[in-house]
């Protein structure tokens, strides 16, 4: 999964973003590996909205209690998010789900990662 921090120093690293003048960095989380940053598009379980990047739900069940417990969520959505919690079912989520809990600005998110998807890419096909 991808983790957004603020990050202390400014950095030309790949994973690093500039959002309303702030430096956050998407820094790799070994145990949540269900994430996708790429063309596949998914649907969003809590909200029924289409994108590419999307988290998905850990397979370990203490990773995914902790998964669904960081989720920002909407009062609307909470009965949907209690069902999936008592279920073994898959489900992706997208991007506001996950980091607004974190304080990001939603205003500009979706174009600064896709300008971090399509820089990561870039650094795929030079390796």
């Amino acid at each position: 999964m991808f983790e957004v921090r603020k990050s202390a120093t400014e950095s030309n690293n790949s994973n690093d973003m500039k959002l309303d003048g702030k430096q956050y960095h998407l820094q790799e989380q070994k145990s949540y590996d269900r994430s996708i940053l790429s063309n596949v598009v998914r649907k969003c379980y809590l909200c029924d909205a289409k994108t590419t990047v999307v988290f998905g739900t850990p397979v370990n069940p203490t990773e995914r209690s902790a998964f669904l417990d960081s989720l920002f969520v909407h009062e609307r959505h909470k009965n949907r998010l209690e069902l999936l919690r008592l279920s073994t079912q898959d489900a992706f989520f997208c991007i506001a789900h996950v980091v607004r809990k974190l304080g990001v600005p939603m205003n500009s998110l979706y174009s600064d990662l896709n300008n971090v998807r399509q820089t990561k890419h870039k650094h795929s096909e030079h390796s």
